[in-house]
């Protein structure tokens, strides 16, 4: 087992303590650490694809979730050791791990050997409070949404898989290739991306709570109604992308399948354009937070969390 922290130039300590922890335990678990300010190079993201770092858009800002995991995996020693499982955990900044997570996981793959990847329920917390009930009560996602989702994320029922609560065989990103390299919507791009190029993929999933997705711990995930304007932006460049990953991958599905997938791009294209014209109204100070957060739940039929 080894450590891999990425850090995605954060402003506070957070080198130095990794640099403690490694001098402390690095003779029992590897500690590495990475700082993305520090990366210049290109690397291979499988099938083809290649993670080019010095190409961002915006190289002074902070490289995001999806580049920053996909550093983190680039460089981690998964190989084989005396049977051990080859696989990768991607675990965010502000989310939380239940005791039992890496055993019940790890079981799971062992038991399931043609399985990509397991992912746990989780527990929810906004804001300091958990919430009752947890993502798969809440969401209410079929069976088939829990075992593969083929979908854009703005219609309901929402996304149930969540990036910290997952355990990544490495030859998943070998086959399917790695993170979008956008600032948003990166894990709903990949998990329809692998199930468009696989028809037949299916992920594992485990109904305990064993992971803690927390909204408001950083700023990575918030509720600010400022981001609703880059949520947009991507949100319309996700649609695109998986517009072309359909048209790459049509001959494997129906003429049926392939209709009903268009009919949900374009559902989200709409909903997008609605949550545009609720957001400039915001600007123009003809809303409040408190009525954009409202109608934003109105457009996506999302889940009405019960603080």
């Amino acid at each position: 087992m080894e450590i891999i922290v990425v850090n995605d130039r954060a402003t506070d300590d957070t080198s130095k303590r990794v640099r403690e922890l490694q001098k402390r335990y690095d003779k029992h678990i590897p500690v590495k650490l990475i700082e993305t300010s520090e990366w210049d190079d290109d690397i291979p993201a499988g099938k083809d694809q290649t993670i080019s770092f010095q190409s961002k858009q915006f190289p002074q800002d902070a490289f995001g979730c999806g580049l920053s995991r996909n550093c983190g995996i680039a460089v981690a020693n998964t190989g084989r050791i005396r049977g051990r499982e080859n696989v990768i955990l991607c675990l965010d900044s502000d989310d939380l791990l239940q005791p039992g997570f890496m055993e019940e996981t790890i079981t799971y793959l062992r038991n399931n050997p043609d399985t990509p990847l397991v992912y746990t329920n989780q527990l929810l917390q906004f804001y300091g409070r958990v919430l009752a009930g947890d993502r798969f009560g809440l969401w209410k996602a079929p069976l088939e949404l829990l075992e593969r989702y083929l979908r854009p994320n703005f219609i309901p029922p929402q996304m149930p898989i969540q990036c910290s609560s997952v355990v990544f065989r490495k030859e998943f990103f070998d086959e399917y290739g790695y993170f979008w390299e956008k600032p948003q919507h990166e894990d709903s791009e990949l998990w329809y991306r692998a199930c468009a190029m696989n028809p037949n993929l299916r992920f594992g999933y485990i109904t305990d709570p064993l992971s803690i997705f927390r909204i408001g711990a950083t700023a990575e995930h918030n509720l600010g109604i400022a981001s609703l304007g880059e949520y947009i932006r991507y949100g319309r460049e996700l649609l695109k992308a998986h517009t072309a990953i359909l048209q790459d991958n049509a001959q494997k599905f129906t003429r049926e399948e392939v209709q009903e997938q268009k009919a949900l791009i374009r559902e989200s294209y709409h909903r997008l354009d609605e949550l545009a014209q609720v957001f400039r109204r915001w600007q123009k100070g003809m809303l409040t937070k408190e009525e954009v957060q409202k109608k934003k739940g109105e457009i996506f039929a999302w889940v009405q969390y019960p603080l």
